[in-house]
């Protein structure tokens, strides 16, 4: 449904990098355009669109964007994936930032943590790459779905 994709131009073997994603801190909350109402409640709240691309946990304000050109246009498969995303071992990874207390690293004015995609199989010439999101994304993505309107010819 996305039209795009990322497909190897080389054998990648299990346990390859495929990708490297530095990532970009951002407060959540920045990303806020307007409210519904005046109230407080996060379903009311309508974000940029950049949120789509960002990573994060429900309860937490920090969201990580990977700033790597490829990694936007990798798609998911819950069933197909063939690839996971961990932190990185790369010299890049301020392995002090995973420590760190939220509000510091949402302070900080540089980067500092980057993720890896690996491959977590064999992938071949031509092949797909493919994440699986996870359960709460794919209700989300159907939920999405079910409010669009379909335009008729």
């Amino acid at each position: 449904q996305a039209d795009q994709g990322v497909f190897v131009t080389r054998v990648i073997g299990k346990g390859s990098l495929i990708a490297p994603a530095p990532l970009i801190h951002i407060d959540k909350n920045a990303l806020v355009m307007h409210r519904d109402t005046d109230g407080d409640d996060e379903s009311e709240k309508r974000y940029q669109l950049i949120l789509n691309y960002c990573f994060g946990h429900p309860r937490s304000s920090l969201l990580l964007f990977p700033s790597s050109s490829s990694v936007q246009f990798i798609n998911h498969s819950s069933k197909k994936s063939n690839a996971k995303i961990q932190w990185s071992d790369s010299d890049f990874q301020s392995e002090e930032w995973l420590t760190e207390p939220l509000e510091e690293i949402k302070a900080r004015k540089k980067t500092g943590l980057m993720f890896d995609i690996i491959a977590t199989k064999d992938i071949q010439l031509g092949e797909e790459v493919l994440l699986d999101y996870g359960g709460h994304w794919e209700d989300a993505w159907e939920e999405h779905l079910q409010g669009q309107t379909q335009i008729k010819d």
